[in-house]
């Protein structure tokens, strides 16, 4: 094994392990920080170019949303939590290679087992809770709201490709069985709706890239009967919540696109949403059936018209830039590695995902969504050697 793909890879998966547990900003960016510097020190990195500088316009972008924010600390605040986000990208871009992705699709899916089973259990032993207070009451510090626990299914599909790459009835094709099912148990215990949608497109997606729709036919009429009876154990409060008004987002995204059309070129600043929004929204103009939310909102609920907000038409162009050389024409080649085809499918169907879920929710301040798109971002970068032949 190369020494710095070793160092690479044991940073990124301490990190990964610690960064929901209180102590993760000290003791995990620490590792993070160390053992990727002994990689730098071993060897030097490869970056695909394209990505590479649409990832670095980003982040000067983001750096100048500092600079143009109202609340120059706070905007600093939030957008140092990139720090460890950008070093996973850049250790998963210069260093991995089919082995490590392979390795990263186990480490979350252990994760994945780990939180998502500590989180089922506290909704377990406190049935008389809220899936907000769950939420407290696990105590983990990157989860906020339940809907934080998108992130299980936006990364649905690495205990998916873990689950294809392993021999039939081995440890890992049972571990990745776990995985799966505790993220789609998540959705249904913590009433979110949002993550029963996210979980059927990203498991639809990475069968669908494989071209295996026989086998998504069977794996997903297994989830959804298994969903339906969960949902039945809990009364239907899912079903219910299906059924209930979808329109409360409006008013959050009417702000946000007041804020732009007051400051399109670079947006308010980092964390201006939060500052800004109330002053931008007026409920007496909505219409009866438009559900207002009177709680304080923290961010936007779509990730899309919160960059326009905070960052303007550059922060937008930097963001939607980074995707698109992400996912250019080159990177859709199929491979004639069968492991391969199933790492790409993942990342391509996680990254979807991602996107799909800021149309509802998600911001690039809160600590797992930056995360988790650089580290995307940085597993596609990795599957760009495919295609060079140097994995």
């Amino acid at each position: 094994m190369i020494p710095s793909r070793c160092s690479a890879e044991a940073a990124v998966y301490f990190y990964l392990a610690t960064f929901a547990l209180p102590f993760s900003l000290d003791i995990g960016l620490l590792g993070l920080a160390v053992l990727g510097s002994r990689a730098a020190l071993v060897a030097a990195p490869r970056f695909p170019s394209g990505i590479l500088a649409a990832f670095l316009f980003l982040m000067l972008v983001i750096g100048i949303g500092n600079l143009n924010s109202p609340n120059f600390h706070r905007s600093l605040h939030l957008s140092l939590a990139l720090i460890p986000a950008c070093l996973v990208y850049f250790l998963i871009s210069g260093y991995f290679g089919k082995r490590q992705l392979i390795g990263l699709c186990l480490t979350w899916t252990l994760i994945a087992c780990v939180l998502g089973g500590w989180m089922l259990m506290v909704s377990a032993t406190h049935p008389q809770m809220s899936p907000t207070e769950w939420i407290v009451q696990s105590r983990l510090t990157a989860f906020k709201v339940p809907n934080d626990i998108i992130l299980f299914q936006i990364l649905l599909p690495f205990p998916l490709a873990l689950f294809k790459l392993s021999p039939k009835f081995s440890a890992q094709s049972w571990l990745a069985w776990a995985a799966i099912a505790i993220s789609l148990s998540l959705a249904v215990v913590y009433h979110s709706r949002l993550a029963i949608l996210i979980a059927g497109v990203s498991m639809a997606l990475f069968f669908l890239l494989l071209r295996e729709s026989k086998q998504l036919f069977r794996i997903g009429t297994v989830a959804i009967l298994g969903l339906i009876l969960m949902d039945a154990a809990l009364c239907f409060t899912l079903t219910t919540k299906f059924l209930s008004s979808w329109t409360s987002r409006l008013p959050l995204w009417w702000a946000a696109w007041q804020m732009f059309l007051q400051s399109p070129l670079t947006g308010h600043g980092i964390g201006s949403y939060l500052l800004l929004y109330k002053d931008y929204l007026n409920p007496t103009q909505l219409p009866d059936w438009v559900v207002h939310d009177p709680r304080v909102t923290p961010w936007a609920h779509n990730l899309y018209l919160e960059i326009l907000a905070e960052l303007g038409i550059i922060g937008a162009l930097a963001f939607v830039g980074l995707l698109l050389f992400s996912i250019k024409s080159k990177y859709f080649q199929a491979s004639k590695n069968p492991q391969q085809q199933i790492l790409t499918s993942a990342v391509i169907a996680a990254l979807i995902a991602f996107c799909l879920s800021g149309l509802f929710e998600l911001s690039l301040w809160r600590q797992w969504v930056g995360l988790t798109f650089l580290l995307i971002i940085g597993c596609i970068s990795a599957t760009y050697k495919f295609q060079e032949g140097t994995s």
